[in-house]
Order: structure tokens, then sequence, then C-alpha cells
């Protein structure tokens, strides 16, 4: 990480930004090193963020040669309470050794998988919210085969978010990963399946439960549902987007999703579903089901570690260790349900 350290590197002011303003919705912040072992920092944020750089790196105990990222994230999951959130911040790049590398990051893979899904048995709630970001690198790069100075480029780096996934919902509320200082290249999160509350309202927007229809308008009848969908963690692109819901009956639709403005409000968007003139009487159970992986992922990713000048704005492996974290999820692409009754 020492090239991230150099004068006006980004990933320092976007550090500083967040973990500066998430501290003051929390009653401590503890801030470490992280390599071998997690190495403690007794001072502010702001000091913190002053003594990142290459002199201060060299006196941190533990192995700074490589860092298995593996162990790492291990090691933090194993120090989690229910109620803390932690905060990793990484290049992410797998240390290929010799030999495979196709053998060793699978291997890496898997090692991931079972750390979170051994996190998931003590805490079930738990969700992982995983940045891709930019930042200026002037420094060494060492990688499979050797290493290179590179001189004022951009490489990637991460920023990952570990915690119950309300109490991220919450944070997500007070500060928007959209308002991190440089901004947020790419983004993905996990979490864990959740009936979800919600009220029904007729097409005026007014609470009704039940809800009365009395006429039908281009053969469809339709009604509305709020709901509170930030326990989901996603993105608004993605949960705006109709084409992710579910339904049991091909009669019902769920034509679009509105996110609701008003911050005081305990619901967060309104699903708008049409029902076919003619639908029988049924129960009804609308689900949203994300993707098993970041579309962004092969293109941020190197499988190889090696010809690194043609591969300066992708990270060794990283598609490996999503893929772990997608793998300790794979029981949970449904995120939220909500179940109605229809009758006629």
């Amino acid at each position: 990480m020492n090239g991230y350290m150099c004068d006006g590197a980004e990933l320092k002011d976007a550090v500083y930004s967040y973990v500066s303003t998430l501290g003051s919705y929390a009653d401590t912040v503890k801030l470490n090193y992280i390599n071998s072992q997690v190495v403690p920092f007794k001072g502010s944020i702001k000091k913190f963020i002053e003594k990142l750089n290459v002199a201060s790196f060299k006196k941190v105990d533990g192995n700074k040669a490589n860092s298995d990222i593996a162990n790492m994230l291990e090691m933090i999951l194993k120090n989690m309470g229910k109620d803390d959130i932690s905060i990793f911040v990484s290049d992410c790049i797998l240390d290929v050794p010799q030999g495979n590398a196709k053998d060793y990051l699978v291997n890496r893979q898997i090692d991931i998988r079972n750390a979170l899904v051994k996190k998931l048995q003590d805490n079930k709630d738990l969700g992982v919210e995983i940045f891709r970001m930019e930042s200026k690198f002037n420094g060494m790069l060492f990688f499979f085969g050797g290493m290179v100075k590179l001189n004022n480029v951009k490489r990637p780096y991460y920023m990952w978010i570990f915690g119950g996934k309300h109490i991220l919902a919450k944070l997500n509320k007070k500060v928007p990963f959209t308002e991190i200082k440089h901004g947020v290249k790419d983004y993905f999160a996990f979490s864990t399946f959740e009936e979800v509350p919600f009220e029904v309202t007729n097409q005026f927007g007014l609470v009704q439960n039940p809800c009365k229809c009395k006429t039908a308008k281009n053969g469809m009848y339709t009604i509305k549902i709020q709901a509170d969908l930030s326990s989901m963690l996603q993105m608004e692109s993605m949960i705006s987007d109709a084409t992710r819901y579910k339904t049991q009956n091909p009669r019902v639709h769920v034509v679009s999703i509105e996110k609701i403005n008003e911050s005081k409000d305990k619901n967060t968007h309104v699903l708008t579903l049409n029902i076919e003139k003619g639908t029988k009487a049924c129960g009804e159970y609308v689900k949203f089901v994300r993707p098993e992986s970041p579309y962004w992922l092969d293109d941020a990713n190197d499988e190889t570690g090696d010809s690194i000048m043609k591969h300066l704005t992708q990270t060794t492996g990283i598609k490996n260790i999503i893929l772990g974290v997608s793998d300790a999820y794979r029981d949970h692409t449904e995120l939220a349900g909500m179940k109605i009754v229809i009758n006629n």
C-alpha cells in the first residue's frame, strides 16, 4: 500500500472524510493497521491520516512484505461484535506465488467463503458492502515475477464495510456512500433475506389495508406498497430495477419502484403493482432477487498477476475474493419478501 501514501492521494482524503463522519454516530472508533496481525493505532482519525505514509508503515509490526487477504478478513470478522462496524481498506491484490495461479486463487476463494460462513452462523444479519475506488499511486508496485516503479498513475483500491445489515442501513441513510470524497467508482453489497414490513395504499398513495380497487384501467387494477428496503443494502439503481422483483402469479406485475425522498418516513420506497382484471383470489409473494456477483467484476479483475503494465486499472484476484463472499451468501440471493393477499 506504500504507493497510495503519496502526496495528493485520494485514498487518504476518502478514508478521512468517510470514517470521521461515521465516527460521529459511533460510541467509539478504534483504528488499526493490519497485515499478518492487527496492530492498534493510538490516536485520533486526524492523526491516523497524517501518519499514513511510507515511513510510518515501515514501523508497523507484522509481516509487511506480503499479506494474505483471506487471513486478514478472517481476523477482522473474528474480532467483530454484533454491534460493531468494521472498515477494511486495501488494494486487495492477491500475491500469487510461483506455481499454479488458478489453484491458488480458488483456494483463497474457499478460505474467504469459509470465514464468512462461520461469521454468518454467529450473526445471521451480517452485511458486507464493497466500494471500488481509485487513487493516485506513486511508488513501487510488487507483482508476480517482480516489481515496477509507477509515477503518478491511478490505481484501484477497495473499501469494505462489515456489520449488521440494520446498522449499516441506518448509517447509509445518515452518511450516504455517494458522498464519500472523490467518489465511489463501483459498489456491491451482500445481505441476508428478510420479510419486509409494508403498507398497502391505493393508486393515490392513501393507506388502505385491505385496499379496495373498484375500477380497472386498461384491464389492470393498481395498488401501491410502501416498504423499507434499506436493509437490502443495494444501490438505488438496483432497488429501482423492476426486473429484479419476482411474483408467484404471472397475472401480477411489479411495474415500478420509486424512492421516497422524505427522510423522516419509516419507509424508503413505493412499489407499484398491476393486477390483471379477472385474477382469482390468491396469496401473492413479491421478492427481490439480487445478481450473484457485481456486473463490474470481470472488468476489475486480473487473473494472472503478470504483465502488470497492461492491467494497471485491474486488481489481481479480486474476482476470486468477491466470489468467495458470494459463495458464502449463495442462499441469500433473495433479499426481501412481501406477502400480500388478493381477494375478488
